[in-house]
């Protein structure tokens, strides 16, 4: 219920009455006290905010975002050669229509960053807004090629909230918070992923988006999602085989590789992910000497693990981590 309450909180400021909002919906606010919201709800309750408000920021910006706003941000983004291209017409789009969020695709090294920059005017709790606007654009890139863009990171420029476990719902990454800016950090290669859908396809999925993809906010049961919190749940980058991630997901290696392969990764992909992000962690927020980095990753000598950073970055360790202090 604190997130749902956060979710609210550009509408309250607006007047709203979150005990009108609920009884709207279909539920008794009295119900709620001591229960979970229900997920299939918050599609209705999203729907009606911006319904209410005549604003698809949910009343968390200073100046009303029109109703349509985010179907010509799609409209903008259908033809594009690329996820690229497409999360560029995307920026563009909102960086001419408001001031209240600055959009910009960043690319360094192996990594691609979708930043979102939030001024927050009203000082609201946005921490809830912005991780579906994130949610958003995650998906519907993934919408737009057809395939399972897997994030490294989550960065998040609010305090860690009481249900910071939740977002393992709507991302299967790392979430760090009290950042300098939000942003989705992911592998710069998806970039290049084609642009597979049409306009008469997007036709089709206009009247349901993006309320349909927000209101997912139960788990990411994709293949992919699966493996990695799997490996990062228990930091087994290295110890775990591709046999026994297989095993425990009751499926054969064969069947494993398949699966990942339609989402657009691989095993090996996916670990080296998690490695060099656990690296970039261990390097700027940590002491830990780099040598014990390199032992801890499974790399079998410190040089072994300096060609593969400087692969991952351009930079040795020792420069980023001097870069980054």
């Amino acid at each position: 219920m604190a997130l749902i309450e956060d979710l609210c909180a550009g509408g309250r400021d607006k007047g709203l009455k979150l005990a009108e909002l609920f009884a709207e919906i279909g539920l008794e606010p009295d119900s709620l006290k001591r229960k979970r919201f229900p997920a299939h709800k918050v599609d209705h309750l999203t729907q009606l905010l911006k319904e209410q408000l005549q604003d698809e920021s949910l009343g968390f910006f200073d100046r009303q975002l029109k109703p349509g706003s985010h179907e010509y941000s799609c409209r903008s983004s259908i033809n594009s050669r690329n996820l690229r291209e497409a999360f560029v017409h995307i920026s563009n789009f909102f960086n001419l229509v408001t001031d209240d969020m600055y959009f910009e695709l960043q690319e360094d090294g192996n990594e691609a960053r979708l930043i979102l920059d939030y001024p927050n005017p009203k000082q609201l709790n946005g921490i809830v807004f912005l991780a579906l606007v994130i949610l958003t654009y995650h998906r519907w890139g993934n919408w737009l090629t057809g395939k399972k863009v897997l994030l490294s990171r989550l960065h998040l420029a609010f305090d860690k909230p009481p249900y910071a476990d939740e977002y393992a719902n709507m991302f299967s990454c790392e979430h760090r918070f009290n950042q300098p800016t939000n942003m989705i950090v992911f592998d710069r290669k998806a970039l290049d992923l084609p642009v597979i859908q049409t306009m008469d396809n997007l036709q089709q999925v206009l009247p349901e988006f993006p309320q349909d993809l927000v209101a997912r906010l139960r788990l990411d049961n994709s293949v992919s999602a699966q493996v990695q919190r799997m490996l990062q749940s228990g930091k087994e980058y290295e110890g775990l085989t591709l046999a026994e991630v297989a095993g425990r997901l009751n499926i054969s290696t064969d069947t494993l590789r398949r699966r990942l392969k339609e989402e657009g990764n691989s095993y090996a992909e996916i670990k080296e992910r998690l490695r060099r992000n656990a690296a970039l962690f261990w390097l700027t927020s940590t002491q830990m000497p780099i040598n014990s980095i390199a032992l801890r990753l499974g790399f079998s000598e410190p040089s072994a693990f300096n060609r593969a950073f400087k692969n991952w970055t351009g930079k040795t360790p020792g420069q980023y981590r001097a870069g980054a202090l």
